[in-house]
């Protein structure tokens, strides 16, 4: 912007310079036409216009040189600037060409978000569903776990009840004399029964029956710790229960001593003395080839029992 400033001032600097010259030059015509006394003035003054023609001439020839360079200027200039402005005009281009991709981008991330949008709309109102399912479950629970105390008092009235009338019965069962018919009759069995009692009996159940057989045989107390210890059974409330049905059916007649958990043995059915030891006997001969582990493991208890009614003996 200076430049081009500067280069207006000093062409106009040069037409005023012409200018003045040209009105000097008129003003000397004028003059010499009006104070010359010479006879030739006109050719004086043909001669003096002719030399200002030329010199007027070689002014214009000066001007137009500089005006032609000036504009030679100004060309080169505006060349320039088509230039710069061609070369904008590509970088427009590309901008606008970015412009359309970043927009178009622009267009597919917002449909994206949008699919989004929705998906997570759905997702949350899924989540509310389950959010609103809880909580019904949640009060639910809350109802029944308020209601588990009453139960649980229901509950244990009903244990309370129950456990009350099977001490009485137990009790009953106790100190209930033994029955005048099994010491008159100690054979109320068939062999076909007892068979069926052995075959229906657990293992340990029928080491029970031999170690009450023993018992009654040398005449010691039956004590359920003793026989658990030996038999390595931890089930003493099953063995004072399986004692107790055998007392209820007349297998055998046992009743409790002064200690916890022993027994006196009144009587034995005969007809288990005489099958409980060979039942189990035929039975561990019986799976001797098939099932070693059981049968050693069966044959040491049986041992073991026997061998504790062989201390009693001697004691």
């Amino acid at each position: 912007m200076d430049d081009s400033n500067s280069r207006l001032v000093l062409h106009l600097k040069y037409n005023f310079a012409y200018i003045t010259l040209i009105l000097l030059v008129a003003l000397l015509v004028v003059i010499a036409h009006k104070w010359t006394p010479q006879p030739r003035f006109t050719e004086y003054l043909s001669n003096a216009a002719t030399l200002a023609s030329l010199l007027l001439a070689l002014v214009a020839i000066v001007y137009s040189f500089v005006s032609s360079e000036s504009i030679s200027k100004s060309l080169g200039q505006i060349s320039l600037i088509s230039r710069d402005v061609q070369a904008s005009k590509d970088e427009v281009r590309e901008f606008v060409g970015t412009a359309k991709g970043l927009n178009s981008k622009a267009e597919e991330s917002l449909h994206q978000y949008q699919q989004i949008s929705e998906q997570v709309g759905g997702e949350l109102i899924s989540l509310n569903r389950a959010i609103l399912s809880l909580d019904s479950h949640t009060k639910s629970l809350q109802e029944t776990v308020g209601d588990i105390p009453s139960r649980l008092s229901q509950i244990e009235d009903k244990f309370g009840g129950l456990e009350k009338a099977v001490n009485n019965k137990y009790a009953q069962d106790e100190n209930q004399p033994t029955s005048p018919t099994l010491a008159v009759n100690e054979h109320l069995f068939s062999s076909d029964s007892i068979d069926k009692f052995l075959e229906i009996s657990s293992l340990h159940e029928n080491l029970l029956a031999i170690a009450i057989v023993l018992a009654y045989k040398t005449s010691s107390l039956f004590s359920i710790e003793d026989f658990c210890s030996a038999v390595k059974l931890n089930a003493r409330n099953k063995t004072a229960g399986f004692i107790s049905c055998m007392n209820a059916v007349g297998l055998a007649s046992l009743t409790k001593s002064e200690s916890p958990r022993v027994y006196s043995v009144n009587h034995v059915d005969k007809m288990v003395m005489a099958k409980a030891v060979d039942y189990l006997n035929e039975y561990l001969d019986f799976v001797k080839h098939i099932d070693p582990n059981q049968h050693s493991e069966f044959t040491a208890k049986l041992a073991s029992v026997n061998d504790l009614y062989k201390v009693n003996t001697e004691s």
